[in-house]
């Protein structure tokens, strides 16, 4: 455990960020391995709230344990920042490569069924017909690249405000502890300023 601790001391923020981003798009990307081939993706509730609890909890465990490693240095905003989008982008990318494996390997029909579901959901709209699209062969690899790049931007975008707001958090209250520990320590320095008197 504690070399551990010393490798991650030297490692510099961009490090550690690739590395959690990483660790977490690995696990995400085995999660949906695992509700794909135990049909778990079939209860689409307790698949994405599983998922949304398993992936809040090691983001914010990524974040407490770059504060440890960091003791004794104020983070800013900015660091948090940083790192939350380098991590973002590796585990949109791990989420990205899942679904190109799924189309291309695992499921060969699953962009056909988005496709559908796609045209059931706009059919009160005036765009609503996709057959042009769906019958057209030389517009469905610009469809599901489309598809790819929506889900990495989104993947992107949802990680970024869940670890924004666990940022912002932290250097709140770190903020707030210092204050106080300052007050404190001013207080206590009067005291025995008042004392020695």
């Amino acid at each position: 455990m504690e070399s551990t601790e010393i490798k991650e001391e030297k490692m510099t923020y961009k490090q550690y960020a690739f590395r959690w981003g990483s660790i977490i798009g690995f696990v995400s990307f085995l999660y949906y391995l695992l509700g794909f081939y135990t049909k778990m993706e079939e209860s689409p509730m307790l698949f994405d709230n599983i998922y949304f609890i398993l992936s809040i909890g090691l983001l914010i465990y990524m974040l407490f344990n770059y504060r440890k490693i960091e003791q004794g240095e104020e983070i800013k905003f900015k660091r948090y920042l940083s790192i939350s989008f380098i991590a973002s982008i590796v585990i949109a990318l791990f989420i990205t490569i899942y679904y190109w494996l799924r189309m291309s390997v695992l499921d060969p029909f699953y962009f056909q069924n988005v496709l559908n579901l796609m045209e059931e959901a706009m059919k009160s709209s005036p765009y609503g017909d996709l057959s042009m699209f769906k019958d057209n062969p030389r517009l469905i690899p610009v469809l599901k690249t489309s598809y790819l790049f929506t889900t990495f931007i989104g993947s992107i975008f949802g990680n970024m405000i869940y670890m924004l707001l666990l940022s912002g958090t932290m250097v709140i209250n770190a903020r707030n502890r210092k204050r106080f520990y300052d007050k404190y320590n001013n207080k206590d320095k009067d005291g025995n300023s008042n004392n020695n008197q």
